[in-house]
């Protein structure tokens, strides 16, 4: 495989990761951690709108 396929191949896959975090960025906000206070505060932030994300996929994906 070639440097110019590789390449390639990771930018069509790595477009698709990026989108995903897009979209959960947009439906849950996760980025706005700002009255976070402590790293399980942050912790708990983040895998709770991580959890909210992916219950709406499931329900986007079961419609």
């Amino acid at each position: 495989m070639t440097d110019e396929m590789l390449s390639t191949n990771v930018s069509r896959i790595r477009r698709q990761i990026e989108s995903l975090f897009n979209w959960i960025d947009e439906k849950t906000g996760i980025k706005t951690a700002s009255k976070v206070r402590s790293t399980q505060g942050l912790l708990v932030n983040v895998y709770g709108k991580y959890a909210a994300a992916l219950l709406l996929l499931t329900h986007i994906f079961n419609s």
